[in-house]
């Protein structure tokens, strides 16, 4: 009697994992869809714009906020450095690391003086903070980047990054990453995941929902930046704080 009881239970759960599958999926085909017409839309415009692209060349402050990253930090500078994109300049805000982080940005500025470096120390104040702090006071180009301190930069990323800028509508973008993960379940989980996040950002460019410019390597109009006030300091959601003020203006 019990189990007969439950029976219509069993059916009206397995008819709901059954539709939440299918919506799933067909969310994950919207999204792959519309970001391929993101994709066909960055080509034809890159070709339409190819003469001017390549005249187009502003100057990008790449802001590397570090706490504690001692074991990460000069891979991240070294990627930077090799970009094919030259008119850049870092700033690293170490935020009151307790381990050797400072003393290891300071050695690889003295190895490296014809890159435009500077290293800021401050208290520990938090990841915003750090930012605002490059932002007003050290940041003068005409495009700023927030790039985190275990994050390697392809050649090419900032060269690709700034042509999109030639657009006067675009005021923020959002890069696309890439895990370097060992070859397990969950690191193929983990990669699922971003690209899955990350082709959802074009597919919400094109629907015109995105809501939020994070993630590595987020870049912005500087000037666009400063007049919102920068990010957000007493909230743990600055990236989708500083969106919405973005887009409210």
């Amino acid at each position: 009697m019990i189990g007969s009881s439950l029976q219509p239970y069993i059916y009206s759960l397995n008819i709901f994992i059954l539709c939440m599958s299918a919506l799933g999926l067909l969310r994950m085909f919207i999204t792959f869809w519309f970001a391929n017409v993101y994709d066909y839309q960055f080509i034809k415009y890159r070709y339409a714009h190819h003469r001017r692209i390549k005249r187009f060349s502003p100057s990008i402050s790449v802001i590397v906020p570090a706490f504690n990253e001692e074991k990460a930090i000069i891979q991240t500078l070294a990627s930077i450095c090799r970009s094919t994109y030259k008119k850049i300049s870092i700033v690293v805000v170490d935020d009151g690391s307790s381990d050797n982080t400072a003393i290891l940005v300071k050695e690889f500025i003295e190895v490296h003086p014809d890159n435009d470096i500077k290293l800021i120390q401050q208290p520990n104040s938090g990841k915003s903070v750090a930012i605002n702090n490059a932002l007003f006071n050290y940041d003068n180009s005409v495009l700023t980047m927030v790039l985190d301190a275990d994050s390697l930069l392809k050649e090419d990323a900032i060269e690709k990054m700034v042509k999109w800028f030639l657009n006067p509508k675009i005021v923020a973008l959002a890069m696309n990453v890439k895990m370097l993960t060992l070859p397990t379940f969950i690191g193929a989980c983990q990669r699922f995941e971003f690209i899955s996040a990350y082709r959802g950002k074009c597919a919400e460019h094109v629907l015109k929902t995105l809501y939020i410019i994070g993630g590595i390597g987020s870049t912005f109009r500087t000037d666009k930046l400063k007049n919102i006030g920068g990010y957000d300091t007493n909230t743990p959601t600055e990236d989708i704080d500083l969106t919405l003020k973005l887009l409210s203006r």
